[in-house]
């Protein structure tokens, strides 16, 4: 068994799809046209081809994962006016906020004069 890369050699993928009659079934077929200028007999010679640019980096990426389902309606923008009752909401913490004791002036103090 003999294996080599011909570089006077190439190759070009022609894709065909036949539909049935009722276009209910689509059969895929995949040919290859491969011309060469080595010289070489060709004939009976098993080919391997490959789409991929042999030159570069040809690993497979990681895909991110998409979540398929049914489209939902973007979020409402805007104004809104405020429900009902807002005010209400908020009675027990102004009257907590109203029973607190007034903040004590600060006075500013030099460091030697604070208590310990």
């Amino acid at each position: 068994r003999l294996e080599y890369a011909v570089a006077a050699a190439r190759w070009w993928p022609a894709y065909a799809a036949r539909f049935s009659r009722g276009a209910t079934e689509v059969a895929l077929q995949l040919d290859a046209f491969v011309a060469q200028a080595s010289g070489e007999d060709w004939k009976d010679v098993r080919l391997a081809l490959a789409t991929a640019e042999l030159v570069q980096d040809t690993r497979l990426p990681e895909l991110a994962s998409l979540r398929l389902s049914r489209a939902q309606r973007p979020p409402r923008r805007g104004y809104r006016p405020a429900p009902e009752g807002l005010d209400a909401m908020f009675e027990g913490f102004d009257r907590f906020v109203a029973a607190l004791p007034a903040p004590a002036a600060r006075t500013r103090a030099a460091p030697a004069e604070l208590p310990p």
